[in-house]
């Protein structure tokens, strides 16, 4: 789960609107579902000694709370950035859970860091009521069983989404951390993203660790490589921006502009070219071809 600032890609289904804000879908939802589904149905026949149909009827429903819990966790992430009035252009929920899209980064380190613990937040506190519930159900029985699993996976949730990494939202919160000491967001960012790196190296040894052992199920694995891939990705990702955010304001603009000069349609190359102050109609045409199509990379200055 995490909240990102970028031109909407408008994924998936659009379900409509919740609190104002829209909601999707994205396909690969579709694999989540199948995979817990099955994971579930199978731990709830053992457990409850249920037929198959029974196994799967609770197996989706499972799905279903668990995709509410992950809805609750990024409409606090959106509600709170939406209450320090930045935009929210939407929720998505997806394979490795869900992402809010806003319209632009958080003004200050205090509204970053806010909106980054929201997600966390409510997590911890579904995760502290199902909990609660399981004391207080009896053992043994399918409410019991679900009240169980609902608090293992909210607090799962709140937990590794409190990681002090990028793309997680413990990553943002330690940028906001760093953003406040040094004055430089772009510094934070970076701090982030490389401990969000080890992040997902320790997510990736975990992985062999409950493999060698056999602990962990053959469809959960998979998932667990994607989530740390995704980190790896994500935290690659953030420094790359981080240091293109650095190198921005040192571009001169000022010495990139040229001076607008408008002239009749049909007004000769040549003609043209006096009209700017340059030589011959030559030096016009081989400074056109020189900037036409440069990369941004390409106009930041050296060593920058």
């Amino acid at each position: 789960m995490e909240h990102r600032t970028r031109p909407s890609r408008r994924p998936g289904l659009t379900l409509g609107r919740i609190f104002g804000v829209p909601l999707r879908v994205d396909a690969s939802m579709l694999l989540l579902t199948v995979v817990v589904t099955v994971l579930y149905a199978a731990l709830a026949r053992r457990q409850l000694d249920l037929g198959h149909l029974g196994g799967y009827l609770v197996g989706l429903g499972f799905v279903v709370s668990l995709l509410g819990s992950v809805l609750l966790h990024e409409l606090g992430h959106a509600l709170t950035a939406r209450r320090y009035g930045i935009g929210v252009r939407g929720i998505t929920l997806e394979l490795l859970g869900g992402y809010t899209e806003m319209d632009r980064d958080a003004p200050s380190p205090k509204v970053d860091l806010l909106v980054s613990l929201a997600g966390p937040a409510v997590s911890a506190v579904l995760g502290a009521g199902a909990v609660a519930a399981t004391l207080a159900l009896p053992a043994g029985t399918l409410a019991h069983q679900f009240a169980f699993q609902l608090a293992v996976s909210n607090v799962v949730v709140a937990v590794f989404n409190s990681l002090p990494g990028l793309p997680l939202d413990g990553g943002r919160a330690l940028r906001a951390a760093v953003w406040a000491v040094t004055r430089d967001r772009h510094r934070g960012t970076e701090v982030a993203g490389w401990i969000g790196r080890a992040v997902a190296v320790a997510t990736l040894a975990l992985v062999v660790l409950l493999t060698l052992r056999r602990a962990l199920a053959p469809l959960a694995l998979p998932l667990m490589l994607l989530v740390a891939v995704t980190l790896w990705r994500g935290a690659g990702q953030s420094i790359r921006m981080a240091r293109i955010g650095r190198r921005l304001p040192l571009v001169d603009l000022a010495r990139l502009a040229r001076p607008l000069l408008p002239v009749p349609t049909g007004t000769p190359l040549a003609e043209v070219a006096a009209l700017a102050g340059y030589a011959d109609q030559a030096h016009l045409t081989r400074e056109v071809k020189e900037f036409a199509g440069v990369p941004p990379t390409r106009i930041l200055p050296a060593g920058a």
